[in-house]
């Protein structure tokens, strides 16, 4: 508040709590979508309605189709989708964390110490699904219980019987990554995940998250089966390679980008993903699995390498600050 305006002795406001400082005029407003994207170009919306166009600047936190949806000139948005891999591993993971503490212990500041090298694993499919999704719902809901006996499932918001769900956390959620990355890295070849987007938020927002979920199943050194629509197309635009046949059974196609197509069509691709992988589970032992995983160690193994670099090179950083400083 200005100082001559006497708004806190007006409001009974003891000043030596607070300070009235003099106004300062804002040319460079820097909106970042830290609350996981959700409804981030809606937002945007309302803040065109007070601010300036000319002053705002966002940085993009996980995918979006091109730089124009955003609205903005391209010289005021920062896309970098590395930047969100790090942000996995040096905000949300590496420094000590109250609610992460036996994690922090665990890989004690290193990346290495959470990556999984080994090859072995226990059940042909692992899928961890913890909050309510709509996408995860329909997972949970139309995999067989056959599917659900064989393999390490969870569903933490579903009552169906076998569900791996008392095993994996706990009320207060802090053994969460350690569960993950100690007793559950061998649980499965294959993992099936749905990353924090909705169904159709690829086409009603425009933009696709990016957080640990989409770290995880490369860093456990698995195949990886991306349960959200356009994801594939992106993280190929990465260097991410992908499995794309399972004795048979086509998986993981590219799918590129388009926000025009019907509004259920990605319900209806997700239903069909299930039915793929219910026959890859159907139609194949442990063993049969196994010899798929080693014959495509290369790509694990690659996408792992990927995954750590993506999470530990400071560049994307340097590149923040020079557009930010520009």
């Amino acid at each position: 508040m200005n100082s001559s305006s006497n708004f806190l002795k007006i409001l009974g406001i003891d000043n030596q709590k607070y300070i009235e400082i003099e106004p300062k005029s804002i040319s460079k407003v820097i909106v970042s979508g830290t609350t996981e994207g959700y409804g981030y170009l809606s937002h945007m919306e309302k803040i065109f309605n007070v601010v300036n166009k000319e002053n705002i600047n966002t940085i993009v936190d996980g995918f979006i189709p091109d730089n124009s949806v955003m609205k903005l000139p391209n010289e005021q948005v920062f896309y970098n989708p590395a930047l969100s891999f790090w942000f996995v591993w040096n905000v949300l993971w590496k420094h000590n964390n109250k609610s992460c503490q036996e994690f922090a212990n665990l890989h004690k500041n290193n990346i290495n110490n959470i990556l999984n090298t080994d090859k072995k694993r226990k059940t042909k499919f692992v899928s961890l699904n913890r909050n309510f999704k709509a996408g995860r719902e329909i997972f949970i809901e139309s995999i067989t219980q056959e599917f659900i006996d064989e393999n390490w499932i969870t569903g933490h918001f579903s009552d169906r019987n076998n569900l791996k769900n008392d095993k994996l956390v706990n009320d207060d959620f802090k053994h969460f990554y350690i569960l993950i990355f100690k007793q559950l890295k061998n649980s499965g070849y294959i993992q099936p995940f749905f990353e924090s987007s909705g169904l159709n938020d690829g086409l009603t927002d425009k933009m696709l998250m990016i957080t640990e979920k989409s770290c995880i199943p490369f860093m456990l050194g698995n195949i990886a089966i991306p349960m959200n629509l356009f994801y594939v197309s992106e993280y190929e635009k990465l260097g991410f390679k992908f499995v794309k046949n399972i004795n048979g059974v086509s998986i993981n196609e590219t799918i590129d980008w388009d926000y025009n197509m019907d509004i259920n069509y990605p319900k209806k691709w997700l239903k069909e993903q299930i039915e793929k992988i219910l026959l890859i589970n159907k139609n194949n032992s442990l063993q049969d699995i196994e010899k798929v995983y080693k014959d495509n160690i290369d790509i694990i193994r690659h996408n792992q390498k990927l995954v750590k670099n993506l999470m530990t090179d400071n560049s994307v950083i340097d590149k923040l600050k020079h557009w930010i400083e520009k």
